[in-house]
């Protein structure tokens, strides 16, 4: 009879039932930590229950010499009892080293249930409100079909690569435990996540042309094919010269030549090759087997 109703016990301690309920609690939404001198800032947006408007948040900030008091800082500044069980979005300072960003994961585990639906982000110091911050994010994460969750920070020790907000979409940085590479040109950047698996889209400019388009891969471990559907390219140039699909073409298996060198320097399966070529059974044909040939299908 207990085991019957355990989960029922379980949803009931979660919305409040049985404790501090839901509407005397600080609903955590997000986490910003920046950088701030020698130490750190951080911001707790929180649900405003004041506002008519569902996703309206007010932003608690505190600052410490370490992230974790920090953090700590602005938890005793919220009123009531603080609630990370609905939270969103973390997003880290660009500067962090891996070793850096994995600790900052770690203070979010020991708060919020690892949930895959929180999203992370790298960011740069600005003066924008976090408040203001979060939709844009929110955004990016949707039109680009992109997420890295909290949980892939500690997939692999080797390293992993993690988004970067811009106004405009977003970079992607590779951090490994002795190295870190920015990828700031929007379709290189745009192929490492979808490689990563941290991403289902393409678009962006790149040279003259822009490209909207969904994504899918395919590997059988010596192969790799990547999917493009509803396509949309377009050339920003007339008197551009080239035809848009093999510019597309071309940029990314320039792309795809780069990303691979840089995982390869970096001793890290980056875009999991490995898995693929187990899935594939041909594990063990090389200690260090080729990344697999691209094939672009439109």
């Amino acid at each position: 009879m207990q085991k019957r109703f355990a989960p029922l016990i379980a949803a009931l301690l979660l919305c409040g039932c049985g404790g501090t309920a839901l509407s005397q609690r600080a609903i955590v939404r997000a986490v910003f930590w920046q950088k701030q001198g020698s130490g750190y800032a951080a911001t707790l947006l929180t649900a405003d229950p004041a506002s008519d408007t569902a996703d309206a948040c007010t932003a608690t900030t505190a600052a410490a010499a370490t992230p974790a008091l920090a953090l700590s800082a602005a938890e005793q500044a919220l009123p009531g009892e603080v609630f990370y069980g609905q939270l969103e979005l973390a997003a880290f300072p660009d500067s962090s080293s891996w070793q850096q960003a994995r600790q900052l994961g770690a203070l979010l585990y020991d708060r919020a249930a690892p949930a895959p639906e929180i999203a992370l982000f790298l960011l740069g110091e600005q003066d924008s409100d976090p408040a203001a911050l979060l939709p844009a994010m929110q955004q990016t994460l949707r039109q680009n079909r992109l997420h890295f969750g909290l949980q892939q920070l500690f997939s692999s020790d080797a390293g992993f690569i993690i988004p970067v907000f811009r106004p405009d979409g977003y970079a992607m940085q590779l951090l490994t435990p002795d190295a870190a590479i920015l990828y700031e040109p929007p379709l290189q950047s745009q192929l490492a996540a979808v490689l990563a698996g941290h991403a289902g889209a393409l678009r962006c400019r790149f040279g003259s042309f822009s490209v909207n388009a969904k994504t899918n891969l395919v590997c059988d471990g010596e192969t790799l094919y990547l999917y493009l559907r509803d396509t949309q390219l377009q050339s920003l140039a007339p008197a551009a010269g080239q035809d848009a699909a093999d510019a597309l073409a071309s940029a990314l298996y320039a792309a795809y030549g780069a990303l691979c060198r840089d995982a390869a320097a970096a001793g890290a399966d980056l875009y999991h090759f490995a898995f693929w070529r187990q899935c594939a059974n041909k594990i063990g044909a090389a200690d260090k087997p080729q990344p697999p040939r691209l094939i672009i299908v439109s």
